[in-house]
C-alpha cells in the first residue's frame, strides 16, 4: 500500500466522521464565496470533513487556489477564541491541510497542532474531545507515514509536537468519546522518528512517579511502548491498567448512563491476549480471554484457538455450542468463523476438521431460530458456499449461493452483494463444466459390441 494512501486511511477511520456533502456540489467545484461560507459556519464533523477531505484531501484542481483556501482558514481561525469547539475544527483542518497538499509553509501544520495539543485541557469543557482525540491519533500517523514522504520524521519540530500530542492523550477525557476511538499507534510512530528510547524513558519515569496519576491512558499506551523491548513489565502495566478500563456515558429513556467503553475493552483484552500468548502463558491468556467474553460480548473465536493450544478438546467442543445457540447475536459466529479460518492448520487431518467445524458454524446461522441482518446472511452465504466449494461439494454450494437481492445496499453491503453475485457466476460456470466435462466422458466410452447371432 503507498503511504499516501494508508496515511489518508488513517486519517478517516473514526466513528464519527462519516463525510457527506453539504451541499450537491463537489467541495472541488466550490467558488470562494462558497468556501468562505462554509468555513464562516463550520461547527460539526460532517462540514469539517467537507473542507478536510473533500477540498483539502488530495491534490489536484481546485475551481479556489489552495493558498487562498489556507487564507480564509486563518482568517475563521482569527476570529475565534482559543479552545473553543470551532476552534479545534478549524486548527484540524488547517493542519491536516497543509501536510496533506503542502501550498504552504509546513511550519503552520505544526502550528495548528501545537496549539490544539497546548489546549488540550479546554477541549472537554467545550464538546471538542472528539476533535481533540482524533488530532493526536492523525498526528501520530501523519508523523508515521506520511512525513516519511515528506522528510520530516527527523525534523525536531516532529519529535517535539508528537510528545506533546502524547501529554495530551494522556490527559484526555475518553468518557466523552461516543463511539470507536482505537488508541494511537504511539510505538510505531516513536519508532518512526527515532524516539523510542527517549519515549521508553519518559513511560517508566511517569508510572514509577507516585505523584503522576495512574490512568487507562497512561499504563495502556505505557504498555504499548516497551513491549517489544519488556513483553514481562508490559503484561503487568496491562493488568494494572484494568481497573482503569474506559467508560462512556449515554442517555436511555432521558437518564445519564455509565457503562464500559466495550469496543477499547475488547482492544485492551486483544493486546493482553497477545502478550500472554508471546510469553507461551497459555492459561493466563485463556482467563483473561474468557472475561473478555463476559465484559465485551465477543471473543469466543479467539478463545477455540486457545484451547486448542493447550489441547482441551471438550473447551473447543463448549465454544462451539455456545457459537451455534440462537441467542448468540450473529457477528460474534461469524468474526470466529473467521478466526478458525486463519487458525486451521497445517495438517491434512486438522484442516479437515476444522473446515468441518466452520461449516457446521455456518449452517446454524442459516436455521430459522437465528436472526441475521442482510449483511450477515450475504456474509454467511458467500462463506459456506465457497466451504462446500473447496470441499467438492458444488451443488450444494451453488444452492447456498442464492438469496433475494436486499433492497438497500449501503456502504459495504454492495461490496457483499457484488462478490456473492461473482461466486454465483463462478459456480454456475463450474457447474456447466463439470456437466460438459460428464456428457464427454460418457460420449468417451467404447459402445458395447452387439451380440453375434450364430
Amino acid at each position: 500500500m503507498k503511504k499516501g494512501l494508508r496515511w489518508m486511511i488513517y486519517l478517516t477511520t473514526f466513528a464519527f466522521l462519516g463525510w457527506t456533502p453539504i451541499c450537491a456540489q463537489n467541495p472541488r467545484q466550490w467558488n470562494e464565496a462558497v468556501l468562505r461560507a462554509v468555513v464562516e459556519n463550520i461547527g460539526s464533523a460532517k462540514e469539517m470533513n467537507a473542507v478536510k477531505i473533500g477540498y483539502f484531501g488530495r491534490k489536484g484542481e481546485s475551481k479556489v487556489d489552495f493558498s487562498d483556501g489556507f487564507k480564509i482558514i486563518n482568517e475563521a481561525i482569527s476570529k475565534e477564541t482559543a479552545g473553543g469547539k470551532r476552534w479545534f475544527i478549524l486548527q484540524n483542518v488547517r493542519g491536516a491541510g497543509v501536510f496533506q497538499i503542502g501550498a504552504v509553509s509546513d511550519q503552520e501544520g505544526f502550528d495548528s497542532y501545537n496549539a490544539i495539543f497546548s489546549e488540550a485541557p479546554k477541549a472537554s469543557a467545550n464538546g471538542a474531545t472528539p476533535i481533540l482525540f482524533l488530532s493526536i491519533n492523525e498526528f501520530f500517523s501523519t508523523a508515521t507515514y506520511r512525513f516519511n514522504s515528506l522528510g520530516l520524521q527527523q525534523d525536531p519540530r516532529t519529535k517535539e509536537t508528537l510528545f506533546k500530542a502524547w501529554d495530551a492523550y494522556l490527559r484526555l477525557d475518553r468518557s466523552q468519546l461516543k463511539g470507536n476511538f482505537p488508541e494511537p499507534d504511539f510505538a510505531r510512530a516513536f519508532s518512526a522518528i527515532g524516539a523510542e528510547k527517549e519515549a521508553k524513558v519518559m513511560v517508566v519515569k511517569a508510572i514509577a512517579d507516585p505523584s503522576v496519576p495512574r490512568s487507562y491512558a497512561l499504563l495502556s499506551a505505557g504498555a504499548q511502548v516497551i513491549a517489544a523491548d519488556e513483553p514481562l513489565k508490559a503484561i503487568g502495566f496491562l493488568r494494572d491498567a484494568k481497573a482503569f478500563l474506559p467508560q462512556q456515558t449515554r442517555r436511555v429513556d432521558g437518564e445519564v448512563k455509565t457503562e464500559l467503553d466495550v469496543n477499547e475493552a475488547a482492544r485492551f483484552y486483544d493486546r493482553l491476549v497477545e502478550l500472554l500468548e508471546k510469553q507461551n502463558q497459555l492459561p493466563q491468556a485463556i482467563i483473561e480471554q474468557r472475561e473478555r467474553i463476559v465484559k465485551t460480548g465477543g471473543g469466543r473465536g479467539k478463545l477455540w484457538v486457545l484451547l486448542g493450544k493447550v489441547g482441551d478438546e471438550a473447551g473447543q467442543k463448549s465454544v462451539i455450542a455456545e457459537l451455534q445457540s440462537p441467542e448468540l447475536k450473529a457477528r460474534e459466529t461469524l468474526r470466529a468463523v473467521r478466526i478458525l479460518g486463519e487458525n486451521k492448520g497445517t495438517e491434512t487431518a486438522q484442516l479437515a476438521a476444522t473446515q468441518k467445524t466452520v461449516r457446521e458454524l455456518l449452517q446454524s446461522l442459516l436455521l430459522p431460530t437465528r436472526k441475521l441482518a442482510d449483511d450477515e446472511q450475504m456474509e454467511t452465504r458467500l462463506l459456506l458456499a465457497q466451504n462446500l466449494w473447496r470441499s467438492g461439494e458444488l451443488d450444494a454450494a451453488a444452492k447456498i449461493a442464492v438469496m433475494e437481492k436486499p433492497a438497500a445496499l449501503p456502504g459495504n453491503h454492495r461490496n457483499l452483494w457484488n462478490n456473492l453475485e461473482r461466486l454465483q457466476k463462478s459456480l454456475a460456470k463450474a457447474l456447466e463444466d463439470e456437466a460438459k466435462k460428464k456428457a464427454n466422458e460418457k460420449a468417451a466410452q467404447p459402445v458395447p459390441a452387439l451380440p453375434v447371432e450364430n
